[in-house]
């Protein structure tokens, strides 16, 4: 696949966006690399041969990258970095003629088989995993009762291991590129040095959720969230510059929110009609707004009821139930961070947005197929996939926002429920079950 000429990066550091030093991996048309010249601040840095560069850098410096049969490549680091951290980026330079021949990407050493093991540690169970640029994963296993996160190569040989001494439940990356830990109520983020991957000083799962989850994107033109709010039916992004927010795209279903409101109306009325005052966690100012929280307090009393005699029958779960998982049903809209734009993929509206960063000039295109609400963004190559699931069989394509197409990369056949899929540069992995019922992660040849 030939690559825009963009920055695509990840960052092993702090989740707040901050840098010491450049990691820059080089791609190019020729499997042979030539001589490059790399300037900072229009200083010479040096000449290199090398595809991999580590180059000193601090906020605002401007990179660039000249190499005679290629067009310059420059790239401005964003302003706020820290002095503790290593910014990794995949760039590819794009050939100044247009008669160079395009050469694939190196192919997996693969067998007859449509579909590849990529860890072949029998009796280690895959809990989440994450491919990024020069073939690599992050993994995080157990293996009879210890947790690990691990580093392996894509015949899954184990580069760098660190054993948890919690159990997480995921690998989240964020927009800016830092590799997180996700744990029941904390979340580590993670970095790697030359024989060890290390772990950040947790933060709470309530900081991760209000400030790395819901993140968009993070510039020069400030932080873009996204959020869900009324029953889950007013969808916003907005823009915050120095505390200050302004929604700068919204879809919102009145009439679905009306059916919200009054599900969860009905199990507050239950839930008052049924509880004395003494107990009532409503009356006594003591109620966060969640109604799994009275869901509990409701539960507990009749337990203590039923324990002592009492024939309580009621039940509220039901209530709570159609409220949260049927009437308040997310909306099909999801926002993503591309290098130069914010797309939307709006399901309600049957269409894609697309906003710009400096001057949020918005542009829509009507979507020749259907939002799926099922997606994955690939961070260092800055497209955006959909999941599909039709009679079981899942298709994995990739979306032009500009022309609202979507393009069909692969079919999963002929495997019983794959889960977990993520792609790289057009390559779809995902994980399944052996036959042992161990998590295993496969990889789609192309």
């Amino acid at each position: 696949m030939k690559l825009k000429q963009r920055l695509l990066f990840i960052l092993l550091s702090p989740y707040i966006l901050i840098a010491q030093t450049l990691h820059l991996a080089i791609e190019t048309e020729s499997p042979r690399m030539r001589t490059i010249t790399v300037f900072v601040n229009d200083n010479l840095f040096k000449k290199e041969t090398k595809r991999t560069l580590f180059i000193p850098i601090k906020s605002s410096d401007r990179i660039t990258i000249q190499q005679e049969l290629y067009s310059d490549f420059n790239y401005s680091i964003p302003q706020g970095l820290k002095k503790e951290d290593t910014i990794y980026k995949t760039i590819k330079l794009i050939p100044k003629t247009e008669n160079m021949r395009v050469q694939n990407l190196e192919e997996f050493s693969v067998s007859n088989s449509k579909y590849q093991n990529l860890f072949k540690n029998k009796n280690e169970f895959i809990i989440d995993y994450y491919p990024f640029p020069e073939d690599k994963f992050f993994v995080i296993t157990r293996l009879k009762g210890t947790y690990y996160i691990k580093m392996i190569n894509e015949i899954g040989n184990e580069l760098l291991v660190s054993p948890l001494n919690f159990k997480p439940t995921e690998i989240f990356l964020d927009v800016i590129g830092n590799f997180h830990l996700i744990a029941k109520d904390s979340v580590y983020q993670i970095y790697t040095e030359t024989d060890a991957i290390f772990l950040m000083k947790a933060i709470s799962k309530h900081d991760y959720e209000k400030n790395i989850e819901n993140l968009v994107a993070l510039g020069e033109y400030g932080a873009f969230h996204q959020n869900l709010s009324l029953h889950n039916q007013n969808y916003t992004v907005s823009k915050v510059i120095n505390k200050n927010a302004n929604n700068i795209y919204q879809t919102f279903d009145s009439e679905q929110y009306k059916t919200a409101e009054h599900y969860y109306n009905r199990a507050i009325g239950f839930y008052m009609g049924n509880t004395r005052n003494e107990e009532n966690i409503i009356s006594m100012g003591l109620w966060d707004g969640d109604l799994m929280t009275l869901n509990h307090s409701f539960e507990t009393r009749k337990s203590s009821s039923c324990n002592n005699g009492g024939g309580a029958k009621l039940d509220i779960s039901g209530f709570i139930s159609w409220s949260e998982k049927i009437a308040s049903k997310p909306l099909n809209v999801k926002s993503y961070g591309l290098s130069e734009k914010i797309i939307v993929l709006d399901g309600v509206k049957d269409s894609v947005f697309q906003i710009q960063y400096s001057t949020l000039e918005e542009d829509k295109s009507k979507a020749k197929f259907e939002l799926s609400g099922e997606y994955f963004k690939d961070y260092f190559y800055d497209e955006v996939y959909m999941y599909s699931n039709e009679k079981g069989e899942i298709t994995v394509s990739k979306i032009n926002p500009t022309k609202g197409t979507s393009t069909n990369i692969s079919q999963l056949t002929g495997i019983h429920e794959p889960r977990n899929i993520k792609v790289l540069n057009n390559k779809v992995f995902f994980t399944v079950l052996d036959k042992n019922q161990f998590n295993r992660i496969v990889q789609v040849k192309n």
